[in-house]
């Protein structure tokens, strides 16, 4: 299976909702980060990622192709990046690369719980949970 994903906006200008899912390769992640990277750059700053890796499958250990491939870690509009739905190892992998590359990566349990942690983070994610415009489910 290759690399599948689905990227939009959960608050326009604010919020993508990233969910991937598949075995990938370093190309097909260079994909994702191109979209990812153009969504961020229109966005209005801090941009933040919420991003559900309870399908993915293997993907490759390249530290270097992946530092090359994953651009939008370091843009300077990225806010947050809010992880679900992985192993203990990959979200160890996850955090320790997040680090590598300057970009703020928090683990969440589920889709709610990182709704939560960037409601927490940023008013505007806040305002829009309490009023209820962002989907219970995604």
């Amino acid at each position: 299976m290759t690399l599948q994903h689905d990227i939009h906006w959960l608050i326009e200008g604010v919020l993508i909702f990233s969910r991937t899912s598949g075995d990938g390769s370093i190309e097909e992640m260079g994909a994702i980060d191109a979209r990812l990277l153009e969504l961020i750059r229109v966005g209005t700053p801090p941009v933040h990622i919420l991003s559900d890796l309870s399908n993915l499958g293997r993907m490759p250990f390249d530290v270097v192709g992946m530092q090359r491939s994953l651009k939008h870690m370091k843009d300077p509009n990225l806010g947050l990046i809010v992880v679900y739905g992985t192993t203990r190892l990959a979200a160890n992998f996850l955090q320790l690369f997040a680090s590598i590359l300057g970009a703020k990566l928090r683990m969440a349990r589920d889709y709610m719980h990182g709704l939560r942690m960037l409601a927490a983070e940023d008013v505007r994610v806040k305002a829009f949970l309490e009023q209820g415009k962002i989907p219970a489910e995604c």
